[in-house]
């Protein structure tokens, strides 16, 4: 297992114990025309996520997806508009 993988796991599972499980089922709403998947607290802690980052989604098989984070958007973290 990667350092940075050991890292995630660690940080989940802290979350976990701090403030329940990491809920699994999630519930896909409409946004706009498109359809959206709310990230549950621990996860969004864990990655450090912030409104504006960018992350890529796949799909390795037909039931299945990975999230990487690919940027910070300093702009947005920043309070300025992007």
């Amino acid at each position: 297992m990667s350092s940075r993988l050991a890292q995630l796991a660690a940080r989940l599972d802290a979350l976990s114990r701090n403030h329940g499980p990491v809920d699994n089922s999630l519930r896909i709403a409409r946004w706009g025309y498109g359809l959206a998947i709310p990230l549950p607290e621990a996860v969004v802690e864990a990655l450090a996520l912030r409104e504006g980052d960018v992350i890529e989604v796949r799909m390795p098989d037909q039931r299945s997806l990975n999230i990487t984070v690919r940027g910070k958007d300093e702009d947005a973290r920043a309070g300025q508009p992007a």
